[in-house]
């Protein structure tokens, strides 16, 4: 910095932040908010800027995702559903929901198998390079990738990965969340660095014709559709309402109201209702003694079949069977 009078000026000089400041400018002009970097403990003008811009690309997606221009479905099914948990050396542990599919041509190898071994020969030099700095835990180099995974006909299937670390306890050892979305469910990239950008909501919107191609919603239109989930969510414990009932409670019709929930929260009123529903009871089947019975009426649903119904199609495993699995150490919550 230099002091010219009353005016404080910025000096690039030999900084790193500089270039993360200017990574992040062109990262948000190409639609990507998702761009993270971590507080160096500086306490300058120059930080400040890189705080600013952090809050700023925090307040552009979120106000994105509200406009329903951000794929909603996308981002829950895959950043919650879709991950892989490798230790240390590369050896998958486990698999949620998504990813699990990607271990099915492997089923009869033997456990904890190696990451590459589920790989195409050019990813698996990319995987390996990345492991050696997340060993070393050189955090700078945490960003995205592509890697090709194997297909059952052994064709290239490219996804986008993201990774993070952990430990169960502070004395365990490091253990690696690797979120993986298919390449085709991304509508764009950015150059060739692998990074995600926001996905435009074409793909819910062209089943339905009333909607052109890259529209977006209304104010109102949003607004309906936060006053029908906050009223869901408040009462999830009820018999929840008819869509007519709902469309009444906010000034619309049910057919406007069923569209416009469907492209905002990327699931229809309905699924929305079971899935709240199910992430109530989820805990309760993990963590409690509680009878199935009791939890399947504090969660709202209307009796212990319909509940072990849903239950099972969402996490693969009957109530009963997911609370075994989990207390034998089969799932990890």
């Amino acid at each position: 910095m230099k002091n010219t009078g009353t005016k404080i000026d910025i000096i690039k000089e030999d900084d790193p932040r500089w270039n993360e400041i200017l990574d992040i400018i062109v990262e948000m002009a190409g639609f990507n908010f998702t761009h993270e970097f971590p507080i160096t403990g500086k306490n300058d003008q120059l930080e400040a800027v890189r705080m600013g811009l952090k809050i700023l690309a925090e307040e552009l997606y979120s106000y994105f995702v509200e406009q329903g221009q951000a794929y909603s479905l996308m981002n829950a099914l895959y950043r919650f559903n879709s991950n892989l948990i490798l230790d240390d050396d590369g050896r998958v542990l486990t698999a949620t929901n998504i990813a699990g599919a990607l271990l099915r041509p492997f089923q009869n190898e033997a456990e904890n198998i190696p990451l590459a071994n589920l790989l195409t020969e050019s990813s698996k030099d990319v995987w390996q390079e990345r492991l050696d700095l997340i060993c070393m835990k050189m955090a700078h180099h945490d960003k995205p990738m592509v890697l090709n995974f194997l297909n059952w006909d052994k064709s290239p299937a490219p996804h986008l990965c993201n990774y993070s670390v952990f430990k169960e306890r502070e004395d365990g050892p490091q253990r690696i969340v690797l979120n993986i979305i298919p390449i085709e469910r991304v509508e764009s990239l950015k150059n060739s660095k692998g990074k995600m950008v926001l996905e435009k909501d074409f793909l819910l919107r062209k089943n339905y014709k009333r909607k052109a191609k890259g529209a977006k919603m209304k104010y109102n239109e949003i607004q309906w559709c936060r006053e029908v989930r906050n009223h869901i969510l408040a009462n999830i414990r009820k018999v929840p309402p008819s869509t007519e009932e709902l469309a009444r409670l906010v000034g619309t019709n049910p057919k406007n109201l069923r569209i416009n929930f469907k492209l905002l929260y990327g699931m229809t009123i309905g699924q929305f209702i079971v899935h709240s529903r199910l992430e109530l009871a989820l805990p309760l089947v993990q963590f409690s003694e509680m009878d199935f019975k009791d939890i399947a009426e504090s969660s709202g649903f209307k009796s212990m079949p319909h509940f072990s119904t849903r239950f099972k199609k969402e996490f693969k495993h009957t109530p009963r069977e997911y609370r075994r699995k989990v207390r034998s150490g089969e799932i990890i919550p």
